[in-house]
């Protein structure tokens, strides 16, 4: 009886994505229903298609890489004319297509990126609710979507914006 009193509220905090260890039962709580949230976001944002495919008589091979570095300044770089050379690789790389711009829609990566993902805006942020990521429509397409991050998936695993992006890749 002592295990399963114990076990239960474990496999409960690991499904959620949150350490028992350091989140009070309340935390727990919360990220419950952010997980809840989480998955009725996803099943209404579900049946939205983008109708995407690859044109007829196309390259036989495409790739798009898509780095955001949310730390970075433009002004830091050299690839926009900064003094020092700090990205010398990314400068000489053949088809590279640098955005300089472009601004983040917001201060937070939890508010920027699904804003720069998808049709939403700051003026009308539900449109992430009713629709998908460019993610989704390389995928329609038939291109092989990856999403690889340094920030790893502890805030994303529960109830934010940027998981249903990740899952879509």
């Amino acid at each position: 009886q002592i295990i399963t009193t114990i076990a239960f509220p474990l496999v409960y905090a690991a499904y959620l994505g949150v350490n028992p260890l350091t989140h009070t039962i309340s935390g727990i709580v919360a990220a419950w229903g952010e997980r809840k949230e989480l998955e009725n976001l996803q099943a209404a944002r579900e049946k939205y298609r983008f109708n995407a495919r690859l044109r007829a008589g196309g390259p036989d091979r495409e790739t798009y890489i898509l780095v955001v570095g949310e730390s970075s300044r433009r002004q830091n770089w050299s690839l926009f004319g900064y003094g020092r050379p700090t990205n010398p690789r990314l400068a000489t790389t053949p088809g590279l297509v640098a955005f300089g711009n472009s601004l983040s829609p917001a201060t937070t990566t939890g508010r920027s990126l699904p804003l720069s993902f998808s049709f939403a805006t700051a003026e009308h942020p539900d449109l992430f609710d009713t629709s998908k990521s460019f993610v989704s429509g390389f995928r329609e397409a038939g291109f092989k979507t990856f999403w690889i991050t340094n920030q790893g998936t502890q805030r994303t695993a529960i109830g934010n914006q940027i998981a249903l992006i990740m899952g879509e890749a």
